[in-house]
């Protein structure tokens, strides 16, 4: 028994010398070393060096992903008044594939006013939800624009205009056990008060979190099948200064 305990003990120091120093020879350079993961196919060191690109590329592939495939550009159109708030609005394709956006320039779009006491100002309702019509969800009210190609809307966000909205917590269907996130779309304005001095204001696109989601529950087909492009962008910002 002493004897096959000794041959026993030896044959595992062997076996862990061995895989020290297949350990070892891994760090000192293994020429064909996984490195990363990109879809399916697993990429070598030595195939990172023939592409020129190291495992740190990896990363800033996923980040070009969630950079927004548009920019969104605001101009006034001035002079601006508190009852008078005119705005050009300007979506360009700035990625090499086609995107869709909403012609109505309603859906995920949220406009951002902040006064100089950096109070937030919100829209005042006219209609709270505009009854959905087969025109109002139409496949073809989403534009695609192609690689360079603009999509342009003057706004007068003192008069009434639409908003798409989402009730994060909404009940929805025949089955009242179902909660879900219900989207739709309102008539609304901004009403800016007499002692506002300074506006400043953005224009955000967010379908993230419940945005896709209460779109699906609003136009019956999902935001993917229109191009819409899932993540979140801003605008420049324009800063309006009243007068009196």
């Amino acid at each position: 028994m002493g004897s096959d305990s000794l041959r026993l003990n030896r044959s595992v120091i062997c076996l862990i010398i061995i895989m020290a120093l297949i350990c070892l020879g891994s760090h000192l350079g293994c020429s064909d070393r996984k490195v990363g993961i990109v879809g399916k196919s697993e990429i070598t060191s030595n195939d990172h060096k023939k592409a020129g690109k190291g495992p740190h590329d990896d990363v800033s592939d996923l980040l070009s992903q969630m950079k927004s495939p548009f920019s969104i550009n605001l101009t006034a159109r001035g002079p601006e008044k508190r009852d008078s708030i005119n705005l050009f609005v300007e979506i360009v394709n700035v990625s090499q594939t086609p995107i869709g956006f909403d012609s109505e320039f309603s859906v995920f779009l949220i406009w951002r006013l902040v006064d100089e006491k950096n109070q937030g100002i919100d829209p005042v309702e006219i209609v709270p939800k505009i009854k959905k019509t087969d025109e109002q969800i139409r496949r073809k009210r989403f534009a695609t624009l192609e690689p360079g190609e603009k999509l342009t809307k003057q706004f007068s966000l003192t008069k009434p205009f639409r908003m798409f909205r989402i009730e994060p917590f909404g009940i929805e269907g025949t089955d009242k056990n179902i909660v879900r996130s219900v989207g739709y779309e309102m008539e609304a304005k901004f009403s800016i008060p007499l002692d506002t001095k300074q506006l400043k204001i953005e224009l955000e696109y967010d379908s993230m979190l419940d945005g896709e989601p209460a779109f699906l529950s609003l136009f019956g087909y999902k935001a993917a099948e229109v191009e819409l492009w899932h993540g979140n962008s801003k605008s420049n910002q324009i800063t309006v200064n009243f007068d009196n």
